[in-house]
């Protein structure tokens, strides 16, 4: 069975200018990524798409967003579907059509996307999933609270879209096994983190790996993200891993 590379992707801004935030890339970015996932034959499947691992491509790659921010709208979701090319999109259920309130103050970059956007972006192929009801860090708060913001949110959203919700990802990928527990009750398939590496669905369907795109990330550190399943793919992380393989190979011991 192929293993799969998911990648988060969080705010996607207009132009080629830079983010206020890391986490975020901008559209120029995003869709030169985009074009050399399909220049070099890569599939893009959703979250969803990993409960029949037996029908994945050798070369796929899932696209997820966390938060739900109303700039992907324009510059990551009409891209995707320009390219015949699909995504999941994990939402805090009571900040849609808000803004972001972990993010500081409002400006443009803190907006979300309305239930009409999401809507159609259901309905055009894309992934609808649960990234809790307001966000909270799930390892700081009590087990009740735990418990209703991963169930309460699933409820919102099926209640919005009348499809069911079964995946979910962890707000800032903190959890522990409250929380995992916790998914798993009320009723999701899936959940993801933030450890990077490759997907193995059988060995932990609760704690997905991901691979994080950053803002200041160019095309040939994206393209090493896809080779190493790696948050860190400098140059110099590069060669410390390939002088660590061949230490290996020769039975050198290193540090």
């Amino acid at each position: 069975m192929p293993s799969p590379l998911v990648l988060m992707y969080h705010g996607t801004t207009p132009g080629k200018g830079a983010p206020a935030s890391r986490y975020s890339i901008n559209s120029l970015r995003f869709r030169q990524q985009m074009d050399f996932l399909q220049e070099y034959g890569w599939s893009t499947l959703c979250v969803g798409d990993l409960l029949k691992p037996e029908s994945l491509p050798t070369r796929s790659v899932l696209i997820t967003f966390d938060d739900g921010y109303r700039n992907n709208f324009e510059n990551a979701f009409l891209p995707l579907v320009e390219c015949g090319m699909r995504a999941t999109w994990f939402i805090v259920s009571d900040r849609i059509g808000r803004h972001a309130h972990w993010m500081g103050p409002e400006n443009p970059e803190t907006e979300m996307l309305e239930s009409g956007q999401l809507r159609e972006m259901a309905a055009s192929g894309m992934e609808i999933g649960s990234h809790t009801s307001t966000h909270p860090d799930l390892t700081a708060i009590t087990a009740d609270q735990v418990r209703q913001e991963i169930r309460s949110s699933k409820q919102e959203l099926e209640d919005i879209f009348g499809f069911d919700i079964a995946s979910f990802a962890y707000p800032y990928g903190r959890y522990n096994d409250l929380a995992i527990d916790a998914v798993h009750d009320a009723g999701y398939s899936l959940a993801c983190g933030v450890r990077p590496g490759l997907v193995n669905t059988q060995l932990e369907p609760y704690q997905l790996r991901r691979v994080t795109v950053f803002a200041d990330d160019s095309l040939g550190t994206f393209a090493r993200k896809l080779i190493f399943a790696a948050n860190d793919a400098s140059w110099g992380k590069m060669v410390q891993y390939a002088g660590n393989r061949m230490a290996d190979r020769l039975g050198l011991v290193t540090r």
